[in-house]
């Protein structure tokens, strides 16, 4: 089976710039959902919890961009 996304760009570029990030933040969730998890369960301290809140703000995905 094979799929093919069209876009008439620069009319679709907001919407070519999400497709284009959909598998960055498909894994960014799967990451983040993992480190919750072991949040949840106690087994990250605070000092590695600020970590990831850098990573968050530092990460390669422009969010601002591709929901404005």
């Amino acid at each position: 089976m094979k799929a093919t996304l069209t876009f008439n760009l620069p009319d679709d570029q907001e919407e070519y710039d999400r497709a284009n990030a959909a598998l960055d933040m498909a894994a960014l969730i799967w990451d983040w959902d993992q480190k919750m998890r072991f949040i949840y369960r106690g087994k990250i301290d605070e000092p590695t919890m600020e970590k990831l809140c850098e990573q968050w703000f530092e990460m390669k995905i422009d969010i601002d961009k591709i929901y404005s």
